[in-house]
């Protein structure tokens, strides 16, 4: 058997040859006009957790139950289309839940690191600010809403049932609201920008490529060999035997294959290393953004915790736009009339802590 598929790869190795080139040069190319996708996962504290009848999707009253409902609405396509309208780009996202502490994860999806990270954070503040509070409001406005319209109608008009149905409902909803005093939960953790892409696992598509396109080209290679009578063992003698001893046949078969795998192999390892190479080298999305975020890292980074941080009013849109989704959860952005313990002065061209153009003026911090 070995003998037969050594004597094939080599009478028809230039058919192989062929078909792994072509399946690593379509997966290559591909790569190439594909965008890199870059991941961010942001995690939401839910506080407090769980509440009864805050979610129509709840499965029961246990904490599995409302996390349940959470993921629903989380997942729901009016939070969806809410949280889209607020973004400039196209957004994906995926929620996980943890209801033993009380979490939930939101790992973005997009073709930069920037708006990788600007998605994740956006949808777990948004997820925390209308997810929770705004959905009780928005049900409890309705049901007011509709008592009202039947309260307006004479008595003996509508089944008392349901205006007492409504009233339960509605007082269930005020009681979802009073324990909600806040936005119901807090964004605890946000990593910064991701330094690498997430996917395509460039290599290892490479190399699923090559095995595909070995197998195929030998199974052409058969095919051919077949068609042409050529028999597989032509170098046996006129007995259909061998004149070497049966071990050292093996042997030497066994070898041969051996090498026409990795003789292959050898050659096209700097081919596949060097088109992973390239694709490296690919631009992404918004790669001015990018390096304007990886800036603001190094101007924070030497910021104690929980210290209050704020840009001045003369810096760049940029960096006054996305600090406060940058600063959190080590770092807080001053409210309304509270002064801040560090500001950031941003100003173009060379000058300290230069970085991405930019650099900070001696009187920040």
């Amino acid at each position: 058997m070995m003998r037969n598929v050594a004597t094939l790869a080599l009478r028809q190795r230039w058919v192989i040859a062929g078909s792994v080139v072509g399946a690593v040069g379509l997966v290559a190319v591909s790569a190439l006009l594909s965008p890199k996708q870059w991941e961010t996962t942001a995690t939401v504290t839910l506080d407090p957790f769980p509440i009864a009848g805050l979610h129509t999707g709840a499965v029961d009253d246990s904490r599995e139950g409302a996390m349940a409902g959470e993921l629903a609405a989380a997942r729901s396509d009016q939070f969806h289309d809410g949280v889209a309208q607020n973004t400039p780009h196209d957004i994906s996202f995926t929620v996980a839940g943890d209801a033993a502490r009380a979490s939930m994860q939101f790992t973005a999806t997009s073709d930069s690191a920037k708006r990788s990270f600007e998605t994740a954070a956006g949808v777990a503040n948004g997820y925390v600010a209308w997810g929770r509070r705004q959905q009780a409001a928005e049900r409890a406005a309705e049901l007011q809403g509709q008592i009202d319209q039947l309260t307006a109608q004479p008595a003996d008009s509508y089944d008392p049932t349901v205006l007492a149905d409504l009233n339960a409902d509605l007082a269930v909803t005020q009681a979802v609201l009073d324990q909600l005093p806040g936005e119901g939960g807090e964004l605890t953790d946000l990593p910064p920008p991701p330094e690498q892409p997430a996917s395509p696992d460039l290599m290892a598509r490479l190399l699923l490529a090559a095995a595909v396109g070995l197998a195929v080209g030998v199974a052409i290679a058969w095919v051919l060999d077949k068609r042409r009578h050529v028999p597989a063992d032509a170098d046996a003698g006129p007995s259909g035997g061998s004149s070497e001893p049966v071990g050292a046949t093996s042997r030497g078969h066994v070898a041969l294959a051996v090498l026409v795998v990795l003789v292959p192999l050898v050659i096209a390892a700097p081919a596949l290393a060097a088109i992973v190479a390239v694709w490296e080298l690919r631009p992404v999305t918004a790669y001015t953004e990018v390096t304007d975020f990886a800036c603001l890292d190094e101007w924070l980074d030497a910021v104690p915790d929980g210290s209050a941080v704020a840009v001045s009013e003369e810096s760049p849109a940029f960096f006054r736009d996305h600090l406060h989704e940058y600063v959190l959860p080590r770092l807080t952005v001053p409210g309304e009339g509270r002064p801040s313990a560090f500001v950031l002065r941003v100003a173009p061209g060379d000058g300290p802590q230069a970085c991405g153009g930019y650099h900070i003026e001696p009187d920040g911090p």
